[in-house]
């Protein structure tokens, strides 16, 4: 890609994606967190169930077996997918369901509609897993991040690419569930979790704050020079 001029990261409310204490827990939820179960959680539209040999853009089957290897190894985790099915008759969600169920987890998958207020559940995740293949942006990443959650994600992509600025460690293949369920295991038990997530927030705080993302848009673009931009108040604070 010749004459880039610049990288641009997915601008995140930060007033909105905190990770300050929970007021309200979201009632979805609540019975979930009451039998102990650990939330994984992963929003993203329901998309179409992928042909034998193709892989799903979302790649949401992987979430299955990661939950069931997890189950295996001693660990209750409930895996939440939250997103819009626009398939007939929700086929694409009913698809995930049975699969649930063939692998002896479906106490453990819950499929959930879209929300507005999507940071409350972030907050109530001990983590995120996104596995999508061909994802460019990552703002998953940056609003559950920003949120303190720790990520497991796709090696690729905008989610890699994000990842890899902070906790390369949380990057994974997305077609292998077993090394996305082990780096769940990994980053509950590791103290550097913590140390890898103050890292973290603070690059999403630089790179995607909505001043910060205004600012480059118009340095790249030559809207307005780096010295004038610095003195507008409305941009800087």
């Amino acid at each position: 890609m010749p004459n880039v001029q610049g990288v641009l990261y997915q601008p995140v409310d930060q007033k909105r994606f905190n990770d300050l204490p929970l007021l309200y827990l979201p009632k979805e939820l609540q019975s979930i967190l009451q039998l102990g179960f650990r939330v994984i959680l992963t929003p993203s539209r329901i998309n179409k169930h992928p042909k034998d040999g193709e892989n799903c853009d979302k790649n949401l089957r992987t979430l299955i077996p990661v939950v069931a290897h997890l189950k295996t190894r001693g660990y209750d985790y409930h895996a939440v997918i939250i997103g819009e099915d626009k398939s007939p008759n929700q086929v694409n969600s009913r698809i995930l369901l049975e699969k649930a169920e063939e692998l002896g987890v479906a106490d453990r998958f819950t499929i959930l509609p879209a929300t507005i207020g999507i940071e409350d559940y972030y907050k109530c995740a001990d983590i995120v897993v996104t596995l999508a293949h061909k994802e460019a942006f990552g703002r998953v990443v940056v609003e559950a991040i920003a949120c303190g959650v720790p990520v497991v994600g796709s090696c690729n992509g905008g989610i890699g690419e994000i990842l890899n600025h902070f906790a390369p460690e949380w990057t994974v293949n997305p077609n292998d569930p077993i090394a996305a369920a082990e780096a769940i295991i990994r980053i509950a038990n590791d103290p550097n979790t913590s140390n890898l997530l103050i890292q973290g927030k603070n690059w999403v705080q630089s790179k995607c704050s909505i001043a910060s993302y205004a600012q480059h848009m118009m340095e790249i673009t030559g809207i307005i020079s780096n010295t004038r931009i610095n003195q507008i108040p409305s941009l800087t604070n």
